[in-house]
């Protein structure tokens, strides 16, 4: 039983000490990133030695194989300030195959499907998850001019997010892979990673001062072995993942660059237009939640009522047995 305990103890150490070193390291680099940064001038779907009436471009990139989430590859063009005709840089915003350790930065098409050359083990995983990711190659994807595969339909959710006109947004000179942010979407993503680390600090700090073994009398400790243990590791993994965040070059799967926008399935030009985000499932939005709430509260009600259960088991039976008074009619 103690040993059960004890290695429970120190997964749970190590589960907390990698996600606040991760968090840790996020806050440090956002921390560096706007301290570094400076005013610029951004506009998407373009870049910055395009045409001034030229249209936006996009391209998607799609993972290989199983369950896929199609990420947007959508070019910026970084201007300066003060001075709208004069670039600075040309920026690349990553998909969900670029280097997901760079914090909040990537583009979503919100695109999830099942793909086409998906092995028997994922449609398995599809069916018994009660996912029901429709194929990524079917034509029943709703687009507004009619039907569409998932990529189509990403490309032009991808198209549709873009934003109009030029923003005003900042930038890091010489890291091109921190990329380029406007004011409110930095506030946010400042305010998400200082309540999460905080959160998992004091979780943290609890796991280490709470007696465990004295739950109900209120009394605390101080595992310094496991503290300092927590310190070290926890310094180690903040180092290495800060570095990943600042030192890896965007990458894609299979788009590695938008020089000229042409058509087909990976590309699409044209100005931004409207489009409904995809629902995903072969089944219906009402079906699907009833599907996944419906066990749930029924788990519930028959935890917090065994008898239901015994209920249930009856009137699935034929019914209840009959009174003992009762008499079998004579023939």
């Amino acid at each position: 039983m103690n040993i059960g305990k004890s290695v429970a103890t120190y997964c749970c150490c190590l589960i907390l000490t990698f996600l606040t070193a991760n968090l840790l390291a996020g806050f440090i680099v956002f921390s560096l990133r706007v301290h570094h940064a400076s005013p610029a001038i951004c506009q998407d779907g373009r870049l910055a030695d395009a045409a001034t009436n030229a249209n936006a471009s996009v391209a998607i990139d799609v993972p290989p194989g199983g369950v896929i989430e199609i990420g947007c590859l959508v070019p910026v063009a970084v201007y300066d300030a003060r001075r709208l005709h004069e670039p600075r840089d040309n920026l690349r915003q990553v998909g969900l195959q670029g280097p997901i350790q760079i914090p909040l930065e990537r583009a979503s098409s919100g695109v999830t499907c099942l793909h086409h050359n998906a092995s028997v083990f994922d449609h398995f995983n599809n069916i018994a998850g009660l996912q029901f990711y429709k194929n990524c190659k079917s034509d029943k994807w709703d687009c507004n001019q009619g039907a569409c595969t998932a990529y189509e339909k990403a490309l032009r959710t991808c198209l549709s997010n873009l934003a109009p006109k030029a923003y005003k947004c900042s930038y890091v000179p010489g890291k091109p892979m921190w990329g380029a942010t406007s004011t409110a979407k930095q506030i946010q993503q400042g305010l998400y990673i200082f309540f999460a680390l905080a959160f998992m600090m004091v979780l943290s700090v609890f796991f280490l001062v709470w007696d465990k073994d004295s739950v109900y009398t209120l009394s605390f400790k101080f595992d310094g072995y496991m503290a300092l243990a927590m310190l070290v590791f926890g310094g180690i993994f903040t180092y290495t993942y800060a570095h990943s965040m600042t030192g890896q070059p965007p990458f894609w799967n299979q788009v590695a660059d938008l020089n000229s926008c042409t058509t087909g399935d990976l590309h699409m030009c044209g100005p931004p237009l409207l489009e409904e985000a995809p629902w995903n499932r072969t089944i219906g939005p009402k079906v699907y939640f009833v599907v996944h709430t419906v066990p749930l509260i029924l788990l519930v009600l028959f935890c917090a009522c065994p008898r239901l259960l015994i209920m249930a088991l009856v009137l699935a039976r034929g019914g209840s047995r009959p009174a003992d008074d009762e008499r079998t009619p004579l023939v």
